[in-house]
């Protein structure tokens, strides 16, 4: 089960494995692991829509806006984006 929805500030909880790849844990404490952020609009409106996807691209995550989430986990995110962005 996947909770799609733009979570609540205190709902976010990313970490970053020892082999670097990043485990969401929902507000109901499923924890999903290799989990990918992706930018809805990447060129028109890149700090808009952002997405956590799983391995098999199933979105487990929504964000309206950047902004709006929490350290440590947008830290995380934005190098997770620009790693992804770079390559």
């Amino acid at each position: 089960m996947t909770d799609a929805s733009p979570m609540p500030q205190a709902d976010v909880h990313l970490e970053r494995t020892a082999f670097g790849e990043l485990v969401w844990t929902g507000s109901q404490g499923l924890q999903v692991a290799g989990v990918v952020p992706v930018r809805a609009f990447p060129i028109q409106a890149p700090q808009d829509g952002i997405s956590l996807v799983d391995p098999e691209g199933h979105e487990v995550a929504w964000f309206p806006r950047l902004d709006a989430i929490p350290q440590p986990a947008r830290g995380l995110i934005e190098e997770e984006l620009a790693r992804r962005e770079f390559i």
